[in-house]
């Protein structure tokens, strides 16, 4: 486990630097008399400065390991099984993640696609597996509605009005 957490961490340093390197190359619109904190880069770049950290803590954590100093008290003995039906969700989230990125975003309007997305991602994640939630869909489905229309027209406002983004 100490190697394939240091191969992970070597990655994910390489690509958290990447991101981070990326957006400092963004516009900053400061030439137009916007603020720093206004560019489009800012939440990518802190972003892939968060991911280089984690990455750093893990690759920290895989050499200590390595050498036999075990892992700090505590960690080792925390460690439980995964629940029943969690590699399911997770092949069923990056389903629907890829879909999102790859299928929706771009043919059609980005608030739409974001909507759909949360929508059928609520929706889904409420119902798997849970009978009263499945007796009660259309409350569900409604309050998945109202979230999945706010957040797609605020995630789309919020990118382009005041992080200055071009959405697809």
């Amino acid at each position: 486990m100490a190697r394939a957490d240091l191969i992970t961490s070597i990655v994910f340093m390489i690509l958290g630097l990447a991101i981070a390197e990326e957006s400092w190359r963004m516009p900053t619109y400061t030439d137009v008399g916007s603020s720093i904190w206004a560019a489009p880069g800012m939440v990518p770049g802190l972003l892939g400065l968060a991911l280089t950290f984690m990455a750093a803590i893990l690759l920290f954590r895989s050499i200590k390991a390595r050498r036999g100093e075990g892992v700090p008290e505590g960690d080792a003995d925390d460690v439980l099984p995964p629940e029943p039906g969690s590699r399911g969700r997770v092949a069923l989230t990056l389903v629907l993640c890829l879909t999102y990125a790859g299928v929706l975003v771009g043919n059609m309007p980005f608030a739409l696609a974001t909507g759909l997305f949360t929508f059928v991602f609520i929706m889904i994640f409420e119902l798997w597996g849970h009978p009263e939630a499945q007796r009660n869909w259309l409350r569900h489905a409604v309050v998945a509605l109202i979230i999945a229309v706010i957040a797609g027209w605020l995630i789309a406002y919020v990118f382009s009005n005041i992080f200055f983004v071009r959405l697809p």
